[in-house]
């Protein structure tokens, strides 16, 4: 059959394609994606392991590994259809590599290259193995290439790292050990950890019993123990999940407090010579759960500072600080009262009732304060020799802004010194500063 001329043409074209491809690889082949990931680990003695996945359209992988100082070292092979690539290669020194894999479809365009990060060959991998609160945990600052939880793989016999807690607490102070028999030592300052001496996989035990952040509610919420009787708290946690009560930080034991359960939790109480043991201050006392924990702060001070008062007449207990809060009951006239918050200025004082604690119209208490504080007159005014307002018990008319030494709070009156004797103002004329 004779071709013709549209013929020979088009052979032509399909010879001279077929003759030109191998000058343009483009034109071969696509060039394929690079690894998604590669992980190299040290087997020691020069030795590594390396593994990555292959990706559609690769034939070729080359694995360079570039030292410090110095050539590079190629490792080139097929990818066949395995879908992971993994093999042991041995390098020409011990000293620390730099690892990137490539990809190639014709052994010559090659795709951009992956890490597999920095490993020393001269020195094996080693396996750290968390077991306890781990979870819990939060390590930074690791001497690790590997840093995937619970297993740390690095390499080389020291591994230092810094440990703090995530969301959460434990019931007591955390605590790292190695297992005994371990060739290694550990060593701990604050929350910084260094283990030297590793030769082989380590397991580290982790210990505390651990709890999530979830918060209580205790009553009351500030305390001032007046330095006499016992001091009562309740926390809304459930009494079969209680754990302990701490004061400072430091675990309380059972002859220090006694405890009972209530309808909102359990209650608290620390005996009277548990309180006369503990110096000045104000200290952080912890309730703490299975799963949480409730706090409250407790002022210790000396019986003349320590917030002691009484009632000036019948008055009633509100749950907030307002006549209109819910009425939890009354004080009768001359009732000795514990401040549990009090500014002498405040309208309403938070004070101990009964087992919980309440809120008082500060015009029905009498304070005498620890050491003098100083007022000044908001409005112009009288002082008087009386806590009245009848004309025959003024003293002297003050300016509005005059200063004046407040003494004591008694009831609705301010009790003042003013040139050496005692007077009186009323409340509402005094704020302090």
């Amino acid at each position: 059959m004779t071709r013709t001329r549209k013929q020979h043409f088009l052979i032509t074209l399909l010879a001279l394609a077929l003759l030109l491809t191998p000058l343009f690889p483009a034109l071969a082949a696509k060039t394929p994606n690079a690894p998604a990931s590669v992980s190299v680990q040290a087997l020691g003695n020069k030795q590594v392991y390396i593994e990555f996945e292959t990706q559609p359209g690769a034939d070729y992988y080359r694995i360079i590994a570039t030292p410090n100082s110095g050539k590079a070292e190629v490792f080139t092979g097929t990818s066949g259809s395995a879908w992971e690539i993994s093999q042991s290669l041995t390098l020409g020194d011990s000293r620390p590599y730099a690892f990137t894999v490539e990809f190639s479809s014709d052994n010559q365009t090659w795709s951009a290259p992956t890490s597999g990060g920095r490993v020393d060959p001269g020195v094996p991998g080693i396996a750290v193995n968390l077991t306890g609160g781990y979870s819990a945990l939060n390590f930074t600052n690791i001497s690790s290439q590997d840093k995937t939880m619970p297993t740390y793989v690095f390499y080389g016999g020291t591994l230092e790292f810094d440990v703090a807690l995530k969301d959460g607490m434990f019931s007591s102070p955390f605590e790292i050990k190695l297992p005994d028999g371990s060739k290694a030592t550990i060593t701990r300052t604050g929350n910084h950890y260094k283990i030297t001496g590793i030769k082989e996989d380590i397991t580290l035990l982790v210990s505390g019993v651990l709890l999530q952040a979830k918060e209580y509610y205790s009553t009351p919420q500030n305390a001032t123990y007046s330095g006499s009787g016992s001091l009562a708290f309740v926390a809304t946690g459930s009494y079969a999940s209680f754990l302990q009560v701490s004061v400072a930080n430091m675990a309380l034991t059972k002859t220090q407090y006694s405890l009972k359960a209530t309808d909102a939790g359990i209650e608290v109480t620390f005996p009277e010579r548990y309180l006369k043991a503990l110096d000045p201050g104000t200290y952080t006392v912890r309730f703490v759960f299975l799963d949480g924990f409730a706090e409250s702060k407790l002022t210790i001070g000396s019986p003349s500072s320590s917030g002691n008062a009484t009632t000036t007449s019948k008055c009633t207990v509100y749950a907030t600080a307002s006549s209109k809060g819910k009425k939890l009951g009354s004080f009768a006239k001359s009732t000795a009262i514990q401040f549990k918050s009090f500014t002498p200025t405040a309208t309403y004082a938070l004070v101990t009732f009964g087992t919980g604690e309440g809120y008082i119209n500060a015009n029905y208490i009498n304070v005498t304060l620890p050491t003098a504080l100083t007022g000044k007159l908001s409005s112009r005014t009288y002082l008087s020799t009386q806590r009245s307002s009848s004309s025959k018990y003024r003293l002297v008319r003050l300016d509005s802004g005059s200063a004046l030494k407040l003494l004591a709070r008694e009831g609705s009156y301010w009790k003042v010194e003013h040139e050496g004797k005692a007077a009186y103002v009323s409340a509402k004329y005094v704020k302090l500063g």
